[in-house]
C-alpha cells in the first residue's frame, strides 16, 4: 500500500529558488515515483501550478495567513483520510506537522535551512518554537553539514544530511569557440552573493585582459547598488545585467559561458548565509567549473579543486586569483569538466528522493 504524504511548503515554485525550488522538485519527483503525495503551498503564478494533488493559499505575502490556510486545508484532508507521513519544508510549517503528530500520531520530517534557523536573528519565542518542532520531529533533514551544525544550537538532535537535488540531464561538453572570457552569476541579487566583490576583482582583471565579460542574471534588493558600483568602477563595457531569465535562457547562458562565479559570504548581522547552493550543481551539470565562497554550506556543494574553487568572498584579491587560476590552469581541461558532470549527476532528484523515502521506511 502506498504511503499517503502531505508536503507543507511556503511556496511550491521552481522559479523562486531555494526552499521553494526544493519543494517543487521534491513534490514532483515523489509523484513520479508513485507516492500518494499532496502539497500545501502559498500563492504562486498560475503557470507554475500543478493541476492535481495541491492546495494553494489565496494569501499573497502574509506568512501567518498562508500558514493558517494551509493548516485548515490539510486538517480537512486529513479528517477524510489520515496521512501516513508529513514533510514540512520549514520549521514554521513544522508547527502544523507537530500538531498532527501530537493529535493523530502522524510522523513527520522537518527540513532546516541556514537562514531559516540562524540563531542570531531569532527571538526568544522563535528559538523556543524551533526547539519544540525539532524535538518532536521523527526526522530532521539538513541541506548541508553547516546547517546540521547550526541546528545543534537548539539541542542534541539526530540530524540527517540530504543535499538538495537538480533535474539532471546529460549534456554534451562544448568546446569554447570564443576569445571572450565569460563569467556569469545567476542568483537573487543580494549583498551576500559576493557579486560586489567580484566586480572589484573584475576591475583589476580587465586591466590585464580586455576580453573579460561578466553576465549577471537575476533580480533583487541589491540590484541598484550593483549597477551603481559598475558605473563607479567604469566597467559598463564589461558587465551585462540580464534581469530575470527563463529556464531556456538560463541553459543558454550557462552553456555559452566559461566560469560560474558566486563567492557568497556570511553576513551575521543580517542572519544571511548560503545554506548550500543548488546553482553550483546546475553549472556543474554543463561541465562548468565554479567559484564559491568559504562560508555556510558551500563546501558541501563545491569540491574544492575538482568541481570548483572556494575563496573568501569578502576578499576581491582572492576572487581575482581564483579566476586567473581557472583560465591559466583549468580552462578547457576535459578531466575537470567530467568531474563536474559526475558530481552533478550524484544529485539527480531521483537519487535524492530515494534517500527521503528511505527515511520514511525506517
Amino acid at each position: 500500500m502506498k504511503k499517503r504524504v502531505s508536503l507543507l511548503t511556503p511556496y511550491l515554485s521552481s522559479s523562486m529558488g531555494g526552499i521553494q525550488n526544493l519543494s517543487y522538485f521534491l513534490f514532483s519527483t515523489l509523484k513520479e515515483q508513485g507516492v500518494d503525495v499532496r502539497a500545501y503551498s502559498g500563492k504562486v503564478d498560475d503557470n507554475e501550478k500543478f493541476k492535481t494533488n495541491t492546495f494553494y493559499s489565496d494569501a499573497a505575502n502574509s506568512q501567518l495567513k498562508i500558514g493558517y490556510e494551509i493548516f485548515k486545508a490539510s486538517s480537512m484532508a486529513n479528517k477524510k483520510e489520515q496521512y501516513d507521513y508529513a514533510i514540512a519544508l520549514t520549521w514554521r510549517l513544522g508547527l502544523i506537522a507537530m500538531y498532527f503528530n501530537q493529535r493523530y500520531k502522524i510522523p513527520y520530517i522537518v527540513y532546516v535551512h541556514g537562514n531559516d534557523i540562524y540563531p542570531d536573528k531569532k527571538t526568544r519565542a522563535e528559538k523556543f518554537l524551533i526547539k519544540m518542532v525539532l524535538s518532536n520531529a521523527t526526522t530532521i533533514v539538513a541541506n548541508s553539514q553547516y546547517t546540521k551544525e547550526l541546528a545543534a544550537y537548539y539541542g542534541d538532535f539526530s540530524i540527517e544530511i540530504i543535499h538538495p537535488g537538480i533535474k539532471f540531464q546529460e549534456e554534451n561538453i562544448d568546446v569554447d569557440d570564443t576569445s571572450e572570457r565569460r563569467l556569469f552569476t545567476i542568483s537573487r541579487l543580494e549583498k551576500r552573493k559576493g557579486i560586489d566583490t567580484t566586480l572589484l576583482a573584475l576591475q583589476k582583471l580587465v586591466k590585464q585582459n580586455k576580453t573579460y565579460h561578466y553576465y549577471i542574471a537575476g533580480k533583487g534588493p541589491y540590484e541598484n547598488k550593483l549597477k551603481d558600483l559598475v558605473r563607479e568602477l567604469e566597467l559598463d563595457k564589461h558587465v551585462t545585467f540580464l534581469g530575470f531569465i527563463s529556464e531556456e535562457e538560463k541553459r543558454d547562458l550557462i552553456k555559452n559561458s566559461n566560469l560560474f562565479v558566486m563567492p557568497s559570504y556570511e553576513i551575521p548581522s543580517e542572519g544571511s548565509v548560503e545554506g548550500f547552493g543548488i546553482v553550483y550543481l546546475e553549472a556543474n551539470m554543463y561541465g562548468k567549473f565554479v567559484i564559491g565562497g568559504k562560508s555556510g554550506g558551500i563546501s558541501d556543494a563545491v569540491i574544492d579543486g575538482e568541481t570548483g574553487l572556494t575563496v573568501n568572498g569578502k576578499e576581491p584579491e582572492e576572487i581575482r586569483g581564483a579566476i586567473e587560476k581557472y583560465f591559466n590552469e583549468i580552462h578547457q581541461q576535459i578531466s575537470h569538466q567530467k568531474k563536474c558532470i559526475e558530481w552533478a549527476k550524484k544529485h539527480d532528484w531521483n537519487i535524492i528522493v530515494r534517500q527521503v523515502l528511505e527515511l520514511m521506511d525506517r
